[in-house]
This record gives C-alpha cells, structure tokens and sequence, in this order.
C-alpha cells in the first residue's frame, strides 16, 4: 500500500506547477526553531481565531528540526 501512495504522491507532484522559490535549499541548522514554532503558534491562532494545541503540534512535528521533506511536499 505505501508503494502505491508513493507513486501517487509522485505523479501529484509532478502534475503541479510550483514558484521557483520552492527549488532553493534551506540549511535547517540555521533555522532558530524557537522563534519558528513561537511565530507558528501564534499564526495559526490568528487564522483560526482560537488556539488549537492538536494543530499546532501536528505542525511543529511536520516542520521538525530534523526533517528533510521539500517545501513542494507540504502543499499536498
């Protein structure tokens, strides 16, 4: 099952169309992950309207320190 989300996933990739900002690399070690999740925290409260701590760590997990995942990807 998970070969056939990833080849799904692949060919939805490929089918859009992205800035070309998105193909620039960003060193994660200079990110000042603090500041990152403080300010996604806040955002997302502001956009909701009410603090949602579920979403907000869904969030924080997806945007880990330690991840390596294309910005492309975080459109899906």
């Amino acid at each position: 099952m998970g070969l056939v989300h990833c080849s799904k996933e692949r060919k939805l990739l490929k089918s859009m169309k992205f800035p070309k900002e998105y193909s620039l690399k960003v060193d994660v070690k200079k990110v000042n992950w603090e500041i990152m999740r403080e300010w996604t925290a806040l955002r997302v409260t502001q956009l909701l309207g009410m603090e949602d701590e579920v979403l907000i760590g869904y969030i924080h997990e997806q945007l880990g320190e330690d991840k390596k995942v294309g910005c492309c990807r975080y459109q899906l």
